[in-house]
């Protein structure tokens, strides 16, 4: 609703119930007549059913009296032959069948007669001929089926009607389809809707034309009614926008609440009009006043800017004094850091050369241990060798042993056989003995190298160990000689630096006298500083206040 003014609400307000109201009465008028429409539909469909029963009940009784003329014939009449041939509607005949359900007659299929149908059924799967015996013994007659028209494949609703045959126990029976009643209630339907649905049609249209007229007249109305409204809207823009006629006044006519909205409006703007005259009056004082303080904090400010000119004169000097006796103690402070840091490195580096000399002793002597094992291994791999000549003799003369008796075995025949075996196990054995000797033998030669040349990286590494030992004795002594002269620098930098925070004290307790007498003076500075930007925005504000009040007129 916010999205819309005050004339689209007035509209929707008043048009949306109406449209409700027309819509609910279409409905309600629609339901109704439907209802009405389906109540003519279902008494036709009775009127008709009715009227079609009736003449079955009729042209039933014109049978049964034609039987019962037929019996009253002295030899017993032909009752086949009197209702044969009697038809009525398009498909109307007659059939007999007593209570067992054994047909008696068929007009249309005589060959039906003697047989028993009392288990005919149609699709819906009621028995045909039970319904009929039933109806025509207890009932009013009537029952209905469906059956196959002629000249039709489909099974169709039939309305039977059957009778008991008075002094028998015969029953006789007649029907008619309905689908010619179901097409005249079909048409008679269609007339009712199309009649019904010109009568909406009318009524929408009449509801339309009324809507429309109804909505012409609200229009007029709510115009007539938003227009003071909107002249009252239109001159609080002016206002808010800063052209506001302060002048300007809203007509007023009748005595409704707009009416009465409207002389409010002008009471308030008489009483707007008057307050902006005030301000407009206050608003010269304002200004003239801000003149004045604005000239009088200028004059107060001059004279303290000279005054703090000369104190900062006097300020500059004691400041670089004291900053001068300040970077004195200050270097000197830093040059004795930073040779009690070099003293402190240097022991650290004396202490670190002497462990590094410890450990280097301790090297050297693990090197020549190292150095004594590689040679007792070399010697170890020299003993080796020799065993491992002495196998490989023995595994020769092993083989020729086992050769010579295989050979003795082969000339023994078969009493040598076994010994033959036995002997090329042996011969394979030292076979493989020696072949082991010469792989040993080979990695025994590669191990003697492999030792030679760590017995000379040993050599190497001893001799470097000693010259490192020398070195660093050499490095220790030297170190033992800067620490001495640090120790001397160190104690002349301590003398140096109590001096120069003597002076640096006594400079800092004249700055702080003079810092005082500077913060005073600007505090008095700020102070008018202070006055005169009030000055100024007492000035630019009754400057504004005088723009916004010539904005609106008031005379």
């Amino acid at each position: 609703m916010n999205k819309f003014n005050l004339l689209q609400k007035l509209l929707l307000l008043t048009l949306l119930p109406l449209v409700i109201i027309i819509v609910s009465l279409s409905s309600v008028s629609y339901s109704v007549e439907k209802e009405g429409l389906e109540r003519d539909v279902a008494e036709f469909r009775q009127s008709l059913m009715k009227e079609r029963k009736q003449a079955l009940r009729e042209v039933t009784e014109i049978a049964l009296e034609i039987i019962a003329y037929q019996k009253s014939l002295p030899n017993g009449g032909d009752i086949d032959a009197a209702l044969r041939d009697i038809r009525f509607g398009s498909a109307g005949y007659f059939y007999i069948y007593d209570t067992e359900g054994v047909n008696i007659f068929h007009a249309v299929k005589p060959e039906m007669q003697g047989k028993n149908f009392i288990d005919l059924k149609d699709t819906k799967g009621n028995k045909l001929i039970v319904g009929l015996l039933n109806a025509a013994q207890k009932g009013d007659g009537i029952y209905s089926f469906y059956f196959q028209k002629p000249g039709s494949s489909e099974q169709i609703e039939k309305i039977g009607y059957a009778t008991m045959i008075p002094n028998s126990n015969w029953m006789i029976g007649t029907g008619a389809y309905i689908d010619d009643i179901e097409k005249a209630i079909a048409n008679y339907s269609a007339k009712d809707e199309k009649a019904l649905s010109e009568k909406v049609m009318f009524t929408f249209m009449i509801s339309v034309a009324l809507i429309i007229v109804t909505s012409i007249i609200i229009y007029i109305v709510a115009v007539k009614m938003v227009r003071p409204i909107q002249r009252m809207a239109d001159n609080l823009n002016d206002i808010a926008k800063g052209e506001g006629d302060l002048t300007r006044r809203l007509e007023i006519h009748g005595n409704d609440e707009i009416a009465q909205l409207g002389r409010s409006f002008n009471l308030f703007v008489d009483k707007l009009k008057n307050i902006i005259a005030d301000i407009s009056e206050a608003t010269i004082g304002i200004n003239q006043a801000g003149r004045d303080m604005d000239q009088q904090s200028r004059g107060i400010a001059t004279q303290l800017k000279d005054h703090n000119n000369e104190t900062e004169q006097v300020v500059s000097a004691v400041t670089e004094m004291s900053s001068t006796a300040n970077e004195v103690a200050s270097n000197t402070n830093q040059v004795a850091e930073a040779t009690h840091a070099v003293s402190e490195d240097v022991n650290h580096a004396q202490s670190c050369v002497e462990t590094s000399l410890t450990e280097v002793s301790a090297l050297v002597e693990e090197i020549n241990g190292a150095a004594s094992s590689m040679n007792a291994l070399t010697e170890q791999s020299q003993e080796i060798n020799k065993v491992l000549s002495v196998i490989g003799a023995i595994a020769d003369q092993t083989n020729l042993l086992a050769l010579n008796a295989a050979i003795e075995a082969a000339r023994a025949g078969e009493h040598g056989r076994g010994f033959a075996v036995v002997a090329d196990e042996v011969r394979s054995l030292a076979s493989r003995t020696q072949k082991s000797t010469l792989e040993i033998n080979e990695m025994l030669g590669e191990l003697h190298r492999l030792v030679e040349l760590s017995a000379k990286a040993m050599s190497l590494s001893q001799q470097r160990s000693v010259r490192s030992v020398d070195s660093s004795r050499a490095i220790s002594d030297s170190l033992h000689s800067v620490t001495s002269g640090i120790t001397a620098i160190n104690d002349m930098s301590t003398q140096i630096a109590t001096a120069a925070t003597q002076q640096s004290s006594v400079t800092e307790e004249i700055t702080r006298n003079v810092y005082q007498i500077q913060s005073i003076v600007n505090s008095l500075t700020e102070g008018s500083g202070e006055a005169e930007k009030i000055a100024r925005g007492v000035l630019i504000e009754g400057n504004k206040l005088n723009q916004l009040v010539g904005q609106f007129k008031i005379k």
